[in-house]
C-alpha cells in the first residue's frame, strides 16, 4: 500500500477529516497517481463548504423563497 500524503495544512477540520478517511481508502487501492490527490483535495474542500452551507440554511434567520 502506498502511504497517502498528509492533508494540506490549510484544510479546515472537517475537510481534513474527509482527507484522512478517503485518502486511506484510496491509497489501499494502489492505483492512484499524484494528480488524483489534487482531485481529493478539491473534494474535501467542497465537501466542507457544502456541509457549512447546509448548516447555515437550517438556521432560522435564513429566509427561503
Amino acid at each position: 500500500m502506498t502511504r497517502p500524503p498528509k492533508p494540506p495544512a490549510y484544510l479546515d477540520e472537517l475537510a481534513a477529516q474527509q482527507w484522512k478517511a478517503k485518502a486511506k481508502q484510496l491509497a489501499e487501492r494502489g492505483d492512484l497517481t499524484p494528480a488524483d490527490w489534487n482531485n481529493l483535495e478539491l473534494f474535501c474542500v467542497n465537501y466542507s463548504l457544502y456541509r457549512k452551507a447546509v448548516e447555515d440554511l437550517a438556521q432560522p434567520w435564513v429566509q427561503h423563497y
